[in-house]
Order: structure tokens, then C-alpha cells, then sequence
């Protein structure tokens, strides 16, 4: 099984990212293709959209109920985090821009990292095996892909973009790769401390 750990989002801020999405697809279209390597944008659907935490990759049948362990510890620690997004900009950040990413708010960024740590150090603990990435979180959302990279790009497409939810919880997710694309299915999910499934 191809698994991740995520926050998901709800329906109604789905919906607002859609509109905001939806009336700037046009003026998006336009300033990637008055760049030199042009590329075609593939804008992902909303069922797809999450803030992925940690990627767990191919992961083995018995890792399932280790993996399932880690994420309660986790979320029972943790109280409800506001979840705040600032601008839709080229990601990642810094680097040849390969998509457009609904960023989040240096504080968010800040707040899943220290969940993220928890997290990690649970699933080691528990002998789960994956790749642990060695950087800061930067909280983001993927809301399209270009076909090639187009280079560093200097500005936000559209900023500031003031957008929040309280996540609730956390969600073992599992990614079935397709002709057509990924395809995401919650497992299961642990809600954060104080609150009720």
C-alpha cells in the first residue's frame, strides 16, 4: 500500500479554494504563458486536495497497525490547529517553480512542523520504515502541476489570500496511482485532543 499522512480538508473551504481557483484560472493561464518555457497547467480536482504531513511511501500490510498507533499518540496530544493560508504562488519556493501551491502562513507552517516531529519520532518508535525529510515543514496545498519546469518565478500569483479552518484531526491516507492520476482514500482517522470522532 502506497500511504500518507494528511490533514483533510473540509468541504466548505474546498469550495471557497474552488471559487478562488475558478476566477483566476484565466489571469494564471496568462502570466505562466508569457513565460519563456511555457508550460500547460494541469490543475489538480478538489477531491485531491490535502496538506500532506508525512509520506509513509509502500508501506507492508503489518505496518498498517504500527502506523495506526503513531497517529493516536500523535493526535491525542495535540490540540485542534488553526490552519491558515496566505497566498496561491509557484512552488516549491525558491526553486524552478513545477507548481502553483495555496501557501500557508509562516505560523501554520511552524505548528504542523512541530506536529510533524511528533509524528515522525512515533513512527520510528514503532518501527515504521520511510524516508525522514530533514527540513523545516512548509505548509502548502498543490492546486496545479506544469508539464516542465519553469524556472524560478520572483512573485505570488495572488496575495494576500487571508483563508483558514481548525483542523480537526488526522488521516491516514492511501494513494492508488492511475493513468489518469492519483487517486486518495482516507483509512482511517484519529481526532486531536478534546474532541470527539
Amino acid at each position: 500500500m502506497r500511504l500518507f499522512i494528511a490533514i483533510n480538508l473540509p468541504e466548505n473551504v474546498k469550495d471557497t479554494i474552488e471559487k478562488i481557483t475558478n476566477d483566476s484560472k484565466i489571469s494564471i493561464n496568462q502570466r505562466v504563458n508569457q513565460h519563456k518555457s511555457a508550460a500547460e497547467i494541469r490543475f489538480l480536482p478538489k477531491k485531491n486536495w490535502h496538506l500532506t504531513i508525512t509520506f509513509l511511501g509502500y508501506q507492508p500490510p503489518e505496518a498498517v497497525g504500527p502506523i495506526l498507533k503513531s497517529l493516536e499518540k500523535t493526535a491525542s496530544c495535540f490540540n485542534p490547529l488553526w490552519i491558515n493560508f496566505e497566498s496561491i504562488s509557484y512552488g516549491p519556493p525558491g526553486n524552478s517553480a513545477r507548481m502553483i501551491w495555496l501557501a500557508g502562513a509562516k505560523e501554520t507552517s511552524e505548528d504542523l512542523n512541530e506536529l510533524k516531529t511528533e509524528l515522525d519520532k512515533s513512527l520510528i518508535e514503532n518501527g515504521v520504515r520511510f524516508k525522514l525529510e530533514n527540513r523545516l515543514f512548509n505548509a502548502h496545498l498543490t492546486l496545479a502541476r506544469f508539464s516542465n519546469a519553469l524556472g524560478k518565478m520572483p512573485d505570488n500569483l495572488i496575495a494576500p489570500l487571508p483563508l483558514s479552518f481548525k483542523a480537526k484531526g488526522l488521516d491516514l491516507m492511501e494513494s492508488r496511482l492511475k493513468r489518469s492520476g492519483a487517486e486518495y482514500e482516507s483509512i482511517s482517522n484519529f481526532v486531536f485532543k478534546g474532541l470527539k470522532r
